[in-house]
């Protein structure tokens, strides 16, 4: 049962009060406590509106603190500011949060974003239309690896917000066309200085290869993206491998994100953690 004195109070606190510790575990055990679920539609801390299912994860962190992985926004922010980028490119875009911040509080003109998840890409719709931003943020209900064809998505359960890529057919999936980005920019505008962030539940290196033709063009100048082994490990990549890729191949440098927006550089491989947010910089970049 929901108290809404109380939610009034923890809201409160994690927007409020910058001590971080134990804010998570607050919201976990007040929203097994109350059984929270149902939509609302609140302001986030950068200001747009979003639309949100509180039985999911992601979603309560952003109903209740304001934002979902705050010093990832900072870094999107700062990035931004320093450097001129004409696209974020926003593949893994769940419900829209990375994608309204870029195109709200900072200086970059549009986004395009990609979610796979045909129920969250709803809500990502939904939050795009709110804002009154339909035309800076162009959504897709793609599915980006590194060949064009379809893939089977789980249907999202409640207790995860995730988008999970399956390679063999089973009971509650649906198949979605999946493409490169090499082939999606092949059709589309033409862009120079691209901020992607990606989050992709293991997919993500088969979302790199799949921009060869971007990263030897040099049109993509900085990355954001989570890395964790067990989930690259579904499709039989290797944290290892997107590394090497991006800094070996691709001259990129690499930079482990903290929880606190301390960044980390990181030159060797060996040192990878198993799950990491990760930034890769072309040479120029500035942060």
């Amino acid at each position: 049962m929901r108290h809404k004195v109380i939610e009034t109070l923890i809201r409160f606190y994690c927007r409020v009060i910058p001590i971080q510790k134990g804010k998570r575990r607050i919201i976990k055990v007040y929203s097994k406590y109350a059984g929270l679920r149902g939509e609302a539609v609140v302001r986030t801390s950068f200001d747009v509106s979003m639309q949100l299912d509180l039985s999911q994860f992601v979603q309560r962190e952003i109903f209740f603190r304001g934002a979902y992985e705050e010093h990832v926004l900072n870094v999107i922010q700062e990035l931004a500011e320093k450097n001129r980028f004409d696209l974020f490119l926003d593949v893994g875009a769940n419900v829209g949060q990375h994608s309204l911040f870029a195109v709200k509080r900072t200086p970059i003109p549009k986004s395009i974003a990609f979610e796979a998840s045909p129920h969250v890409f709803l809500r990502l719709q939904k939050n795009i239309a709110i804002n009154n931003m339909e035309k800076l943020i162009q959504p897709y209900n793609l599915a980006i690896l590194d060949a064009p064809g379809f893939v089977s998505i789980e249907v999202p359960n409640p207790t995860n917000d995730g988008t999970g890529y399956v390679l063999d057919g089973k009971e509650g999936e649906v198949d979605i066309e999946a493409v490169s980005l090499d082939d999606f920019f092949s059709q589309h505008e033409d862009y120079k200085d691209i901020l992607m962030k990606i989050d992709v539940e293991g997919a993500e290196l088969r979302v790199l290869k799949g921009a060869r033709k971007l990263f030897s063009a040099g049109k993509i100048k900085a990355i954001i993206v989570e890395v964790i082994k067990d989930n690259l490990a579904r499709f039989g990549d290797d944290n290892v491998d997107l590394f090497r890729l991006l800094v070996s191949e691709y001259g990129f440098k690499a930079y482990i994100l903290s929880e606190s927006g301390k960044l980390i550089s990181l030159i060797d491989p060996g040192k990878l953690p198993d799950e990491a947010e990760m930034i890769f910089l072309q040479e120029a970049v500035l942060l």
